[in-house]
């Protein structure tokens, strides 16, 4: 495909095609120009997410019960109040710009905190996972080191060849921020990252380096495995020396985390000059502290979030995926059906391949897992690959891209 190299915004949808799949609410698909910037804003995004939200309720059933707590203050003296509450005499800070921090305190000290002047807000920390997708799909078999590359048919499903030629990197350096159970450092069909700026662990003892559980790595591998290499698979972004990775452990090895940990990571993703986060993880419900926040990165900061729509088959709303902030990824399979599994809401903005899924895992391994988890890293893989072409674009811009240049699976879709 050839590209006008414009100094503005200008591309237009019909030269690069991107098929990856649109959500049966998304319409006007022969759209021809490039959005308006307000296209992507958050308000146009927001409205239906606040409505049906659950807050997350405290499941300690003793006053005297400790609890892990997200709370943000409005200044200093609100600080230094949440820090008098906490049992081990000072909180972990999550944001210093958006206020934020994890105490951990007596259950029955939550109202009286929340009342205090200086307070803004106080929540429960939740728990949250990966999303992958075991049950009714066999997931292949694991491998060793592969002596012939293959081609995941999600690549070629989200970016096929037009005119025998698929969209190719451009030359805008894109970092795409992996939220997720760590990166397999020592894989050969990864790129090697920087052992010590290359991540990011929130939880002691645990690094990002290492992933125990798998998942952040398949992930990445969609998005970035070293493509030519005559190794293992290939993906959207094969060429490491024109994009790259920041890894930020969100979940434990165990595929578990805490809503603190994962703002914690994503606040670190942003620090570190990401522009596209993937989040193939969800869970607790709407939390006002993450909404409020994942809005100032989305807004202020100029990420664009993605996450995995959930993996319960119906039309709940699972977060983050459900914020108006985050782009939330369906499944679906090689034949474009809507996974089984795959949520679908009026929340849903697009979906692409997450059935079978072929990708790395850690120790030199291979396999074909399912999942909106494995979905997600497709859009944003793509993401990256458009930026990278148009480097003037705001992240809401690329946003609207994605979705008005999708395939419209109609009553099928999710």
């Amino acid at each position: 495909p050839q590209f006008s190299k414009a100094t503005k915004c200008n591309m237009k949808f019909a030269p690069f095609s991107i098929t990856a799949l649109a959500a049966t609410f998304l319409v006007g698909l022969t759209y021809g120009g490039f959005p308006d910037e307000d296209e992507g804003s958050l308000s146009r995004h927001q409205a239906r997410k606040m409505e049906n939200a659950n807050y997350n309720g405290v499941k300690s059933k003793d006053d005297d019960d400790t609890i892990d707590l997200i709370v943000t203050y409005k200044n200093e003296a609100g600080h230094h109040t949440a820090n008098s509450y906490s049992s081990r005499g000072k909180g972990q800070d999550i944001s210093n710009k958006y206020h934020t921090e994890v105490i951990t305190a007596r259950k029955k000290d939550m109202g009286a905190l929340a009342q205090d002047p200086n307070i803004a807000s106080v929540e429960p920390d939740f728990e949250v996972h990966a999303l992958p997708h075991m049950r009714g799909y066999a997931a292949a078999g694991e491998g060793g080191r592969r002596l012939e590359e293959s081609v995941p048919y999600g690549i070629t499903m989200v970016n096929p060849p037009i005119g025998g030629q698929q969209l190719m990197q451009g030359t805008h350096h894109i970092k795409v921020c992996v939220v997720d159970t760590g990166y397999d450092n020592e894989h050969p069909d990864l790129p090697d990252l920087d052992d010590t700026a290359g991540g990011f662990s929130p939880y002691s003892g645990e690094t990002w380096s290492h992933d125990g559980n798998g998942h952040g790595t398949h992930c990445a591998g969609t998005i970035g495995a070293i493509g030519g290499n005559d190794n293992g698979v290939t993906s959207l972004n094969p060429d490491p020396n024109k994009f790259s990775f920041f890894i930020a452990k969100g979940l434990r090895d165990g595929g578990s985390g805490t809503g603190s940990g994962v703002l914690q990571a994503v606040e670190k993703c942003v620090d570190e000059g990401a522009k596209i986060i993937s989040m193939s993880l969800g869970g607790g419900g709407f939390s006002t502290t993450t909404n409020e926040t994942f809005s100032g990165y989305y807004e202020e900061e100029g990420v664009l979030l993605i996450a995995a729509a959930g993996n319960d088959g119906n039309s709940a709303y699972n977060y983050p995926a459900s914020y108006g902030s985050v782009m939330s990824v369906a499944a679906v399979d090689s034949n474009k059906v809507k996974a089984s599994f795959s949520q679908f809401n009026d929340q849903v903005e697009i979906a692409a391949p997450g059935v079978l899924v072929e990708s790395t895992l850690p120790n030199n391994q291979y396999a074909a897992w399912s999942g909106t988890s494995m979905a997600t890293p497709h859009v944003a893989g793509v993401a990256a690959l458009v930026w990278s072409h148009f480097p003037d674009c705001t992240n809401k811009q690329i946003r609207e891209a994605l979705i008005k240049s999708t395939q419209d699976l109609g009553v099928q879709g999710c």
